[in-house]
């Protein structure tokens, strides 16, 4: 087996031989960032599509699972556990515990583990119970139920026709309630444009809306702000208040709604703190693109994409511009550069344009990822090269994870000491 290449080392290729020559970066150090993903805390959601929802509900101690430590996201949701679950979310489990000892307005639930929970939710009028004076605590919980109780948090009016296929298969009782829970954004209906309203509640699909429902009243999460800095196990974000810093090891991670070992720079992320104000998870956003400068107006962008598409686009006035990973102002970009392009999620307005004006192009021959470093052939010469912190990664139209650089990539580069701050992939790569 071949040795392999050390840092700052530089190999020539000349009529098919390999001259050894001396380095032209000196290397003090490599900066390896190790990451420990954060496990899931009920294992039997990973891949799950409420995976991140249970996973902020968790957080929040709203949910804790089964004592074998599942969550059971495709089971149905009992009235029971939605009224513990609505008393936790408002803070009453004192109250809860108090109620356990008095006597049961539901003769169905005077013995029941959720008795505290269900006179708690009561009282603040969540539930009414049925017209015989049950509760039918173990009963799942319809959709249109679920939307009626729910309404009762976020009292308001709503529109007076419901705006699905299926409205007339609304109950009565629970029409004045789906209005208002769809009208506030707690629901959305299917893409079929149904409600299906007696469709039975399954707790991942509680969890999801329950989150709603958390951001709504007091957001999700402790911290929100763009990602600056990911390295070391710290996270570094500018905030409206300004730059904040987290320890971040062990963190559970999602960017855009799935499973990640990490977030990357210009990310919108949320994130939430245990009781040592470290990070325990980190939700990031991202819509981004690529391609090449082809006009600069005063707030406003067009770029031509790889695939001959021009994308024009206003600028967020709080917009970050880089130009070969360093920060420059508006003006600084030209028509003709290189640019890697990040929206604001919400808005859709740019918030980050990354301009690159000078290339180094050639072909990964190897990728050490346990070193975090590549080794690139540039015009018959071979070096090592180091990803920076931070280093902005892109093809396929958008940004790329580290993970998914290999060999026989065509790549143009920017690096200033041996470590690449910007990466575009041209085209190659696959597996064997």
């Amino acid at each position: 087996m071949a040795a392999q290449p050390r840092i700052g080392e530089v190999k020539e290729h000349k009529a098919g031989m390999v001259l050894l020559r001396r380095p032209v970066w000196v290397w003090y150090l490599v900066v390896t960032t190790v990451f420990t993903v954060g496990l899931a805390p009920l294992p039997d959601l990973h891949g799950h599509w409420a995976y991140e929802a249970v996973s902020v509900l968790y957080h929040r101690q709203l949910v804790h699972g089964y004592p074998d430590g599942t969550f059971r996201p495709d089971a149905f949701l009992g009235r029971a556990e939605l009224a513990k679950l609505l008393v936790t979310l408002l803070g009453r489990e004192e109250a809860a515990l108090a109620a356990r000892g008095g006597t049961s307005r539901y003769p169905d639930v005077a013995r029941h583990w959720a008795k505290g929970y269900v006179e708690t939710a009561s009282d603040f009028g969540l539930f009414i119970g049925f017209a015989d004076g049950t509760f039918r605590p173990q009963a799942f919980v319809t959709r249109a139920e679920f939307a009626v109780v729910l309404s009762r948090l976020f009292p308001g009016d709503a529109p007076l026709q419901p705006a699905f296929v299926d409205a007339h298969l609304i109950p009565g009782w629970a029409r004045a309630g789906v209005l208002r829970a769809t009208y506030i954004g707690l629901f959305a209906g299917y893409e079929d444009g149904t409600f299906r309203a007696l469709r039975q509640v399954t707790r991942a699909e509680a969890a999801a809306v329950i989150r709603r429902v958390l951001w709504q009243r007091s957001g999700d999460f402790d911290l929100v702000g763009t990602v600056e800095v990911w390295a070391g196990g710290n996270l570094t974000l500018r905030t409206g208040s300004g730059r904040v810093s987290v320890v971040a090891t062990g963190a559970q991670v999602f960017r855009n709604g799935m499973a990640a070992v990490s977030v990357q720079p210009f990310d919108q992320v949320g994130v939430i703190l245990d009781g040592l104000g470290r990070a325990v998870l980190i939700s990031a956003l991202y819509r981004s693109d690529s391609g090449t400068l082809a006009e600069l107006g005063a707030d406003q962008v067009a770029f031509r994409r790889r695939d001959g598409v021009l994308v024009s686009s206003g600028v967020s006035t709080d917009a970050v511009f880089l130009r070969n990973g360093r920060r420059a102002a508006f003006g600084e970009l030209k028509v003709g550069d290189s640019v890697y392009v990040v929206y604001d999620v919400a808005s859709g307005l740019i918030r980050a344009i990354h301009g690159v004006y000078v290339f180094g192009e050639g072909l990964i021959l190897a990728h050490f990822v346990d070193q975090n470093v590549l080794m690139i052939a540039i015009d018959r010469v071979t070096a090592m090269y180091g990803l920076a912190d931070g280093a902005v990664i892109v093809g396929k139209g958008g940004r790329l994870e580290r993970s998914e650089l290999q060999a026989g990539m065509t790549v143009r580069l920017v690096a200033s000491g041996g470590f690449i701050s910007y990466l575009e992939v041209r085209e190659g790569g696959g597996g064997p």
